[in-house]
């Protein structure tokens, strides 16, 4: 008999556990369904002709934001979007962006911080932060460069 017909399938869910997150820092879910704002892609023309897409923020990591919105963004685009309190704009690079599986009309955006986040900007994000990630998000703000 040939050695690979004595060999049994792999399953994924044998190598990765259930619920496993590929991310190296946890993502924290804001309050309530999120938090709206209004973003625009960075060096793309058409962009001034349309108005800035509207993108709800899901949640937050030391890495990048979760977002939905009605546009799809390519992978490499560049998304501008103001912070919360001091309105300082953020620039993030989008990595993925597929369509949501509850509402295929809408479609979740995964993207990271293109510079790194400082502790004043990611601290502006505390009172958004759901209060059952709190504590977690406080860990996050210590594990942060000081500038």
């Amino acid at each position: 008999m040939p050695r690979q017909a004595l060999r049994k399938p792999v399953l994924v869910s044998h190598i990765f556990p259930r619920g496993y997150d590929k991310r190296h820092h946890p993502r924290l879910l804001l309050e309530g369904r999120g938090f709206a704002i209004h973003g625009r892609r960075v060096h793309h023309w058409l962009d001034w002709l349309r108005p800035a897409p509207l993108l709800k923020v899901l949640n937050i990591s030391v890495a990048g934001l979760g977002l939905l919105s009605r546009r799809r963004f390519r992978p490499g685009d560049e998304l501008r979007l103001p912070s919360p309190v001091s309105r300082t704009a953020l620039t993030l690079l989008v990595v993925r962006s597929e369509r949501d599986t509850l509402n295929p009309r809408l479609y979740y955006t995964g993207a990271r911080w293109f510079n790194p986040m400082t502790v004043a900007l990611f601290r502006e994000w505390t009172d958004l932060v759901a209060l059952s990630e709190r504590s977690q998000f406080q860990r996050e703000i210590v594990s942060l460069p000081r500038r």
